[in-house]
């Protein structure tokens, strides 16, 4: 029997920025705690009691590749090894520079790997433990927002729907088809005068919309002919403005994330913007 500690945290690591989640167990209810911590520096001085709980952290994009791959229909538990030999087939590194992971699409024959960099993952869990405790895992950004939203959020829209969070210079991006996630990506800022992902004046609005386009395209020939019904906006800084710039330049609806209220403390519902990818983080994998 595997012990399951008292709590467990999710530490999203977003530039010089820092967030977490907490999900209490034991009781039989969901109890989530959140701390907004202004750099990285400050980890080591939160007062949280890591030594007893699960820590899980996010990789952003950038430090991943994300390909998606064929397999034969009747692989069977072949599969995830055929998919990960595609993976290493298409790349110039070697295996052992990658942590490699598998998730089956809608299709069968159709899997996501994320390769990620072994290098920079050891390197976050090096930092992690010298200022809380050793983790126990990590989720790519885009799929932590995913099951944040899945988990404990209400569901809205249609039958394709996109995450996207924005979070410093970083907006991460997760479309759901039938609520399962089918697409991870990312966007970066690089301007020193950006306050987010968008920019100061939301410059980067254009490259969302183009991005965006661009999986709908591949959606669509991928058999996917839901239009996208809902963009589902969370991260720092979510304002009518910001939700309203998306919203326009995207030409869908754009709304923030609506808790699931009866899993939070009333305190704690108030977060959920800010912290949806930290809350994906405390979801069992």
């Amino acid at each position: 029997m595997v012990e399951l500690k008292a709590k467990r945290y999710g530490i999203d690591l977003v530039g010089d920025s820092v967030r977490i989640a907490g999900r209490s167990g034991g009781t039989g209810r969901i109890h989530i705690d959140c701390f907004n911590l202004p750099g990285k520096d400050n980890l080591g001085e939160t007062g949280i009691a890591f030594d007893d709980s699960d820590i899980y952290f996010t990789i952003p994009e950038k430090d991943a590749i994300i390909k998606k791959v064929r397999v034969p229909r009747d692989a069977g538990i072949e599969s995830q090894k055929l998919a990960e030999f595609e993976f290493m087939a298409s790349s110039l590194d070697n295996a052992d520079d990658f942590i490699l992971e598998t998730h089956p699409l809608n299709k069968e024959n159709e899997r996501l790997v994320f390769g990620y960099r072994r290098h920079l993952v050891e390197q976050k869990i090096k930092f992690i433990e010298q200022n809380a405790s050793k983790p126990s895992g990590f989720k790519l950004r885009a799929w932590a927002l995913a099951d944040g939203y899945l988990n404990y959020c209400r569901s809205e829209g249609g039958e394709l729907v996109c995450l996207l969070d924005i979070s410093g210079k970083h907006c991460s991006i997760c479309f759901l088809e039938k609520n399962r996630p089918v697409i991870a990506d990312a966007i970066t800022g690089n301007g020193a005068d950006e306050d987010n992902a968008l920019g100061g004046e939301y410059r980067l609005l254009t490259d969302l919309a183009a991005v965006m386009q661009y999986h709908q395209v591949i959606l669509f020939n991928a058999g996917c002919t839901a239009p996208l019904s809902l963009l589902i906006v969370s991260g720092e800084k979510i304002t009518p403005d910001l939700l309203g710039a998306v919203e326009q330049k995207i030409g869908v609806k754009a709304v923030p994330p609506q808790a699931r209220e009866s899993l939070f403390t009333s305190e704690a519902v108030r977060e959920i913007p800010e912290y949806l990818v930290c809350l994906g983080l405390t979801v069992d994998i």
